[in-house]
C-alpha cells in the first residue's frame, strides 16, 4: 500500500512530492495533497518539536475498514512491523521509517535503483485499531512476534531439531531459522500482531495471546490511545 510522506515543522504541515529537474528526481515541498492526511494528525494527536517527517498509509485505515464492514464473524489478524501512534510518529524519528530494500541491504535513496528496490515504511497499530472499531471490530490483543509465536508452541517445535543440530544440517538450519523469527533484537520485536474480533462469542484465550510481550509501556500506550 502506498503511503504519503509529510515534513511536519510547528504548526505547518507540507507533503513531500517528486519532481523531476535536469537528469534526476528532487523532492519538493507542497500543500497536502488531501485534507485526510491533517485530519488523520489531528486523531493522532501527536506533538513534534522539531523538523520530523513521517508516513501516513491512508489506504491501510480504508482497507481495515472494508474489512470490518464486510466481515460477519471472525477475528481479524494483522501483522506487519510497526508501533501504536505515540511511538512511531516521533521527533526521536526525525527521518520517519521510509527505508528502500536492495539486494537485502537498506539506504533511504528511492532515486537510485529506480523500479528495482523495495520502498516500505512501519505501521500505525493505533489508526488501524480504531478504524476497525468504527467497522464493528474490536481489540482483542496486541504483541509482538516472539510472545506470539511462544503462545503457538514454536518452542515445542525447536526442541528435536536443537537435539539433532550436531548431527544434522538441516535440523541446524530449521532451528536458526525458527530462533531468528524469535530473536527479539531482530523480527521478534519489530513484528507486531494486532488481533480484532468481531461478534466473538465469549470463551478461551487465544494461544498466540497468552504470554504477554516485555514492551509493557507500548501495550500501555497503544490501550490508553483507544480508550
Amino acid at each position: 500500500m502506498p503511503v504519503h510522506r509529510l515534513r511536519v515543522e510547528q504548526q505547518t504541515v507540507q507533503e513531500i512530492y517528486v519532481d523531476w529537474k535536469g537528469d534526476r528526481f528532487v523532492e519538493t515541498l507542497g500543500p497536502p495533497s488531501t485534507p485526510r492526511l491533517l485530519d488523520y494528525l489531528k486523531k493522532i494527536e501527536v506533538q513534534f518539536d522539531r523538523p520530523t517527517e513521517i508516513e501516513i498509509n491512508l489506504q491501510a485505515v480504508d482497507w481495515m475498514r472494508q474489512v470490518g464492514q464486510s466481515l460477519a464473524r471472525g477475528y481479524v489478524v494483522t501483522i506487519d512491523y510497526g508501533y501504536p501512534a505515540e511511538m512511531l510518529y516521533t521527533s526521536r524519528r526525525p527521518k520517519g521509517t521510509f527505508l528502500c530494500y536492495y539486494k537485502h541491504a537498506t539506504n533511504e535513496n528511492p532515486y537510485d535503483h529506480v523500479g528495482e528496490q523495495d520502498m516500505t515504511a512501519h505501521i500505525d497499530f493505533t489508526s488501524l485499531a480504531k478504524a476497525g472499531e468504527e467497522a464493528g471490530l474490536s481489540v482483542i490483543g496486541f504483541t509482538d512476534q516472539t510472545h506470539f509465536l511462544m503462545g503457538l508452541g514454536i518452542a515445542q517445535r525447536m526442541e528435536p531439531y536443537a537435539m539433532e543440530m550436531d548431527r544434522s544440517e538441516k535440523a541446524k538450519k530449521e532451528f536458526l531459522a525458527m530462533k531468528q523469527l524469535m530473536a527479539p533484537e531482530r523480527m521478534g520485536r519489530v513484528f507486531k500482531i494486532l488481533i480484532q474480533g468481531k461478534n466473538i462469542p465469549p470463551g478461551p484465550s487465544l494461544d498466540g495471546l497468552q504470554f504477554k510481550p516485555f514492551f509493557k509501556l507500548l501495550t500501555l500506550i497503544f490501550f490508553f490511545f483507544m480508550m
